[in-house]
């Protein structure tokens, strides 16, 4: 890979590797259809459903994937955010081939750990159709479950050994009715198609065991964010994806002050490339349960010779988003097998800057980050 910034919204596909983005036109889309009531994803025959294209604020969409076998992908991801540490774990399936992975970054001791295991034929690995079915990935090296308990999620995940330590996670997050976030049905065809739903800042519990090293999660310092994603994707797919998810003080009048003062929910999603001539876009602010959707691109501007030199994301053509990320970690996956590839270049660190959100009452109001959990990717893929 050379050394060079990459600016705009999508990535050229290259034969071997990954070549630097190409700038896309800055232009805003129309929003698509938003969805308002429970739909299937699917028609009978496996297409895409005509119902099913828009976007919605709750999670509608039931995505079971009934035709195309061999070429369907599904994930559950999770990120959690704490002010002593990052941690992300995925459950995920090609069909063909399934990997878990679990990643931690100790903020306060700059001390990484990972774990990845792949699964022939995706054996041992269980993806439902929406965010309420069961998930697990069942390994002698990892056992990982997701699963509904009352109005809450509970992640689970236990690894005999990681590095020489053994590593037991519980998360547990509450999928509120209330709270919104941004699901999506990226249409690039009637039989190449995704549905995605990105989640950010929602309170979380639970703890991480590292050997003898714990860390306690609460609704106070903790947000977790998912990207519950299925969908037959194009063989060659390159993007640009970052993350943001955490607590900062309410600095509005009136919000409170002293010892215990009032915290805001702040979440980011935020992707390039792969949408291109869809006619949807990923990107989204979060902001107290609410969803912005921004129906406009990102501009991505980073050195792939240095992805711990800083990052910009930003909005061409507003002032909506204008951010720096500043990495203090990044890790590598190179996944190979001649006519299956993956590369992922992934970055972890903090945002800061401002985003812009344009209120019910019609106000626009600007909000501060400093220093903001969240993580990016660069990834490039042919499955």
């Amino acid at each position: 890979m050379t050394g060079r910034k990459r600016t705009g919204e999508g990535g050229s596909k290259p034969k071997g590797g990954r070549a630097p983005a190409d700038a896309a036109a800055e232009v805003s889309i129309t929003p698509p259809r938003e969805l308002l009531a429970p739909v299937e994803l699917c028609a009978v025959d496996g297409r895409l459903s005509s119902l099913a294209r828009g976007f919605a604020r709750r999670p509608y969409v039931r995505a079971e994937l009934t035709a195309a076998v061999g070429r369907r992908k599904r994930w559950n991801f999770v990120f959690i955010s704490h002010p002593e540490v990052l941690v992300a774990l995925a459950l995920s399936s090609a069909d063909y081939a399934g990997l878990a992975f679990l990643w931690l970054y100790d903020l306060k001791a700059s001390r990484f750990a990972d774990f990845e295991q792949m699964a022939p034929l995706a054996r041992g690995i269980k993806l439902g159709a929406t965010l309420d079915d069961e998930a697990e990935f069942r390994h002698t090296r990892i056992h990982a479950r997701w699963q509904r308990r009352g109005t809450d999620i509970e992640v689970t995940a236990t690894i005999p050994d990681m590095g020489g330590s053994p590593v037991s996670l519980q998360l547990r997050f509450p999928l509120s009715p209330e709270d919104e976030h941004l699901y999506l049905v990226v249409p690039w065809s009637d039989t190449v198609f995704n549905y995605t739903g990105k989640l950010t800042a929602i309170p979380a519990s639970g703890e991480l065991s590292v050997g003898s090293q714990r860390y306690v999660f609460s609704p106070e310092t903790t947000t977790a964010s998912v990207d519950f994603t299925r969908g037959v994707w194009p063989y060659r797919i390159a993007w640009h994806w970052a993350c943001g998810s955490g607590l900062i003080p309410d600095r509005r009048p009136g919000a409170g002050s002293g010892e215990s003062p009032a915290l805001r929910r702040i979440g980011l999603n935020f992707g390039a490339g792969w949408t291109d001539g869809t006619g949807v876009l990923e990107n989204a602010l979060y902001v107290d349960g609410r969803v912005y959707p921004l129906w406009e691109p990102i501009a991505f501007t980073f050195d792939t010779a240095n992805l711990r030199a800083p990052w910009r994301l930003r909005t061409p053509k507003s002032d909506r988003v204008d951010l720096t990320f500043t990495p203090v970690h990044s890790r590598r996956q190179d996944t190979n097998f001649f006519i299956i590839r993956m590369m992922l270049d992934q970055v972890m660190g903090h945002f800061s800057g401002r985003i812009a959100i344009d209120r019910a009452d019609g106000e626009r109001e600007v909000i501060e980050l400093d220093g903001l959990p969240g993580i990016a990717e660069d990834h490039f893929a042919r499955w």
